[in-house]
């Protein structure tokens, strides 16, 4: 509308100036209405003014009857080329208000006044009649509202437009606490853009989605979820801005917030900055205890002697000879080396004063099959059932030794519980050239029998060596190499470990598919994180070591490596008909090739002195 129809409206009316907040100079119109000049709340633009009409008159520019049209004006008689908005808003005190979107004349920076005509349209009467239950109460439908208002408004602006203020703080465990500070301008913003999906989304008695006045909508939903909700859109719109100066450095999921959701709550103002505070696990920094110290090495490495790997062949020939034996039932004898027992083992741990109690879920078992003549078993336990006849039960006290896995079961007294249901005895064939073949395919007597087997178990004892070797180079690389593990790290590493342990255990038999589960309790699971936080932390610090070293000695992997390394995996897994993810695959290998390549490069450095393990 343009600016002469309010002009011509007013005309001959007179304003005051109640509030004093600006000197206006008057304007005649016809009639005797007042218009009165009052301080907005802080909920709507600062800028602007509330105008209220004691008595709304009827305005219709020249009496054309031009009803329901917005006109507007400033106490100057220059143009005012403000904007306005395009709704009335219902004031319960004077009867009604309206809002200048800019509110300052641009040529002389009067206050922009705006009047709305047909006040006794039928739509602003339910309004006026409607307001008293409106902003009594919110409904839920209300809250649901402003958590969605919060999920949509305010999307992350680009990095570096919010004008943040983050303060980086280093803390122990290489982790860094940002104290984050948001401008005014940012609250300010997400607050009005929660307003506006609210008024989308909020259905108020008396008013149209979309056309309700701000003050009416903060009541009706209520403050304090407005308050919630745009702080949550402000943490959302400014988080990624403020990570982006440990960007590259932090460990993916590893950042909360500290400061409590409650205070941000109660310290959230609109017009004031808002500061909260992060901690993120950063990629530590790896040093070491003496430059280069990697370069230089020195360790010693137990291996076998000749004589360990003869007896190794010979225990395995024995082994083969025996597994083409016949197991027969031992009825009316006790139980003796050599022989098969079927037995129910439980324990249970016991207390400094020898009371038992709870139960040892991982030696709990059910029909378990002990082969005297070969089983590594707990040191003490053949000797303690030695002598068991069938239907007898046997209890006993044992100690788990210093190295025993799982490792929560370490130096742990027990109370056991032994049951033998079955024992068998073997059968064994003679030892000669007739079942040569049957021991080792393709050969006819038993010194080639011989031959292979030692063959086989001098390659076993080269492949040791050099394992022994690399676990002792890295070992020792640990111990000259210096970095803080995060506790994001430390937790996913021992988690990893703990699982690879339990599987292992249970391919090997000496675990059920029952206990495995038993045992994967989160629980159990926190014990052995607790117990074995020293071995997991330098299990990390060796893997950050060797990625250090890798950098800094210029190693690489090549296409073939990888590709051969990765069509192996591939190939085990289709072997085994197992669901696999290629590329996850490709990174697994690549981490192996260059733990590998590191490895190799320290054992060729490092001064090594191999002494024979003794027997």
């Amino acid at each position: 509308m343009a600016v002469s129809s309010f002009q011509a409206a007013v005309r001959g009316c007179h304003v005051t100036d109640q509030a004093k907040v600006l000197p206006l100079r008057p304007c005649r119109a016809a009639g005797s209405s007042v218009i009165r000049l009052t301080k907005l709340p802080l909920w709507a633009n600062g800028h602007n003014s509330r105008l209220a009409l004691s008595s709304p008159p009827k305005l219709g520019g020249n009496g054309s009857g031009t009803a329901g049209r917005e006109v507007c004006g400033c106490a100057s008689t220059k143009k005012c080329s403000s904007t306005f908005l395009s709704r009335p808003i219902f004031d319960s005190s004077y009867g009604f208000e309206c809002l200048c979107e800019r509110g300052i004349c641009r040529e002389d920076g009067n206050r922009c006044l705006r009047r709305t005509s047909d006040m006794s349209s039928p739509r602003l009467r339910r309004g006026r009649r409607s307001v008293g239950l409106a902003v009594a109460q919110a409904t839920p439908a209300a809250s649901t509202s402003a958590a969605a208002a919060a999920d949509t408004a305010s999307p992350p602006a680009p990095s570096g437009s919010l004008g943040l203020e983050v303060v980086e703080l280093e803390e122990p465990n290489s982790r860094v606490r940002l104290h984050i500070t948001v401008p005014a301008a940012v609250c300010a913003e997400a607050y009005d853009e929660v307003l506006k999906e609210l008024k989308k989304r909020t259905r108020v008695p008396g008013f149209r989605k979309g056309y309700v006045p701000d003050m009416l909508l903060v009541n009706f939903v209520g403050p304090r979820v407005i308050s919630a909700s745009a702080v949550e859109s402000v943490l959302k719109r400014t988080l990624p801005e403020a990570m982006s100066s440990v960007a590259g450095r932090s460990l993916k999921d590893s950042e909360h917030i500290v400061t409590k959701i409650d205070d941000l709550h109660n310290e959230y103002d609109r017009l004031k900055p808002l500061s909260y505070e992060v901690v993120v696990d950063v990629l530590p920094k790896v040093s070491w205890i003496l430059e280069d110290a990697y370069k230089f090495l020195s360790v010693e490495v137990e291996v076998d002697g000749p004589e360990a790997v003869q007896a190794a062949a010979d225990a395995e020939l024995r082994s083969r000879q025996k597994d083409l034996g016949t197991l027969r039932i031992a009825p009316d004898r006790a139980l003796a080396v050599g022989d098969v027992a079927i037995l129910d083992v439980s324990a249970r741990r016991l207390a400094e004063d020898g009371t038992p109690g709870e139960k040892i879920l991982s030696v709990d078992q059910k029909g378990f099959q002990l082969d005297t003549s070969e089983a590594e078993v707990l040191p003490g336990f053949l000797d303690a059932v030695k002598g068991l006849r069938r239907g007898e039960t046997r209890e006993f006290n044992l100690t788990f030794p210093a190295k025993w896995e799982p490792s929560v079961l370490q130096g742990v007294k027990a109370l056991f519980t032994v049951d033998l249901k079955e024992l068998f005895y073997r059968e064994v064939p003679e030892l000669d050239n007739a079942i040569a073949s049957k021991i080792v395919e393709g050969c006819t007597t038993i010194d080639e029998v011989r031959s292979s087997l030692l063959s086989k178990y001098q390659k076993n004892a080269e492949d040791a060596k050099k394992r022994a070797a690399q676990e002792a180079v890295a070992d020792e690389l640990g111990r000259v190499c210096v970095a803080e593990i995060p506790h994001s790290l430390l937790e996913e590493q021992g988690r990893q470990m703990y699982a690879a342990k339990l599987l292992e255990m249970q391919a090997t038999g000496r675990l059920s598919k029952e206990q495995v589960t038993q045992l994967s309790a989160a629980e159990m699971v926190q014990n052995f994180l607790v117990a074995q936080k020293a071995q997991i932390s330098e299990a990390v610090k060796k893997s950050f070591a060797v990625s250090e070293v890798f950098s800094r000695e210029g190693l690489a992997v090549t296409d073939e490596e990888l590709n051969a390394e990765v069509e192996g995996a591939v190939a085990d897994f289709k072997r085994y008909n197992q669901e696999y993810d290629e590329q996850r695959i490709r990174e697994q290998a690549q981490e192996v090739l260059e733990g590998t390549k590191v490895l190799n490069w320290l054992v060729e450095h490092a001064n090594i002195k191999y002494i024979e393990r003794k027997q």
